[in-house]
């Protein structure tokens, strides 16, 4: 369904991102699209009839675009879906987000997956998304799969290097990882990789135990950077744009840093559970902070965290990785019956951007990391991602304010999540998509349905008259 706003919205007295710093303005929306902006102090008035939102006190940013998410819809509603998981994402400030192949059920794998995945959350998010493909060792070599799911409009492919946890989609071998790089380069699409080589992690299965330490054990960084050595070289043979998920260690981070400068078409994506939680966390609460990679030590979380005030990271995904609570709790007397995601769609990014500010990294590094960045590189042909003119107005209300964050307000399906009882300095107080004023905080999301599916190489905002959001 085609969803078009006519009118003039102006949001008022805030504290702008320009894309290198924050400047005291007045922004001028028209049919969803940036128009102006002015000084704060400017003598020009917005036109009679003109809705008007007073940003006074507030941050007025770029709405996040989230590339990785696990919305699990269709097949695995019960552990999020597209309505719940695109209302908590917008909550969180995230107004695009891109979906990943699973947990879908089946994982999209072909194009008759990937259609119908495609037509079973159409008209259905609050937010805009794009979809990702899935590439694997059953289908690297059957390019008629994969034509397909480009043809079905993914806007890229994503591979795990180790076992999935899914039975429908096996990781990716030596072997098949250097077909999936050759296809995706040919074809000039994104590969997205979980870097840890199954070939290391076999090595420490045996570490595994019951307990949360155990866990931590036979995942170890080791097998982030075996896998890491193998996708630079990779990239670098077929001239692959690779898109590495989850990056758990400074070193980790360094290495494709360097391929990068190289000449590898590569960047680089951490979250904000790497940057908040640690090791120590994970073996206090046990399956909440299940993930893979797991949680590293604190002196790693410190070391991470400078790659990141040096500029060295590219991206920050939530990750958001849901389930029922109880799939979680099965892991209460043994880890290895836990669940392995973490939901924090909602709350990761405006606590990462206060744990940024109370340690003196400048927003003006980490806020790319969470809008042009991603823009650039998943929705290049889309003028989303930073406030100008001719820019969508999809932005985001930061509120500089103390707030403990409580079960009460999430808006995921299963309302749990690691960062309940954390309390960050900053919060999304408001949400704007296509200039419509969908989310208020205290007020929840208020608006129709406005998500519009971004398909690989799709046509920019339509232009003066009756622009169309998309």
């Amino acid at each position: 369904m085609e969803v078009f706003v006519i009118g003039t919205q102006w949001i008022r007295n805030g504290t702008v991102w320009t894309g290198t710093s924050f400047v005291r303005q007045d922004i001028e929306i028209r049919d969803g699209i940036i128009d102006r902006l002015f000084d704060s102090h400017t003598s020009v008035q917005p036109e009679p009839g003109a809705r008007i939102t007073d940003a006074a006190d507030r941050l007025v940013v770029p709405g996040f675009i989230d590339p990785h998410v696990h919305f699990n819809d269709p097949g695995r509603r019960i552990w999020e879906g597209i309505d719940t998981g695109s209302k908590a994402a917008v909550a969180g400030g995230i107004t695009t987000f891109i979906d990943m192949p699973l947990n879908s059920h089946p994982s999209v794998t072909n194009g008759h997956l990937a259609r119908d995945k495609k037509k079973a959350i159409e008209g259905r998010s609050h937010a805009h998304y794009g979809l990702w493909g899935g590439i694997t060792r059953t289908n690297c070599r059957d390019q008629g799969a994969l034509d397909a799911q480009l043809d079905a409009g993914v806007i890229g492919f994503k591979g795990f290097m180790s076992e999935s946890g899914i039975e429908d989609f096996p990781y990716l071998d030596r072997d098949a990882l250097r077909e999936a790089m050759g296809y995706c380069g040919e074809h000039r699409v994104t590969l997205a990789l979980h870097a840890e080589a199954e070939a290391v992690l076999e090595r420490y299965r045996h570490l595994s135990g019951p307990d949360p330490a155990s866990f931590l054990a036979s995942r170890p960084p080791e097998a982030e950077w075996q896998a890491l050595d193998w996708i630079i070289e990779d990239a670098l043979r077929f001239q692959t744009a690779v898109h590495v998920v989850h990056v758990s260690t400074a070193d980790g981070v360094r290495m494709l840093h360097e391929a990068k400068m190289s000449g590898a078409d590569i960047t680089i994506e951490t979250c904000p559970h790497y940057l908040l939680f640690t090791d120590t966390d994970f073996i206090k609460k046990g399956p909440l902070l299940k993930c893979a990679p797991p949680l590293r030590p604190l002196s790693e979380q410190e070391a991470l965290w400078q790659t990141v005030a040096d500029g060295l990271v590219d991206i920050i995904g939530s990750d958001h990785s849901p389930c029922p609570l109880e799939m979680k709790e099965a892991g209460n007397d043994d880890i290895r019956n836990a669940w392995g995601g973490i939901p924090g769609v909602q709350s990761g990014h405006a606590a990462l951007l206060s744990e940024a500010v109370k340690r003196g990294v400048p927003l003006e590094t980490v806020l790319p990391m969470m809008t042009d960045a991603p823009a650039r590189r998943f929705f290049p042909e889309r003028q989303i991602g930073r406030i100008a003119p001719g820019f969508a107005a999809d932005l985001t209300l930061l509120s500089k304010s103390s707030h403990t964050i409580t079960e009460k307000e999430l808006l995921n399906r299963h309302p749990y999540s690691p960062y309940t009882g954390l309390t960050v300095d900053m919060t999304v107080s408001g949400v704007f998509l296509g200039g419509v004023h969908i989310y208020q905080s205290g007020k929840g999301i208020k608006s129709p349905l406005l998500g519009h599916h971004f398909v690989k190489g799709g046509h920019d905002h339509d232009n003066r008259s009756l622009r169309r959001i998309y």
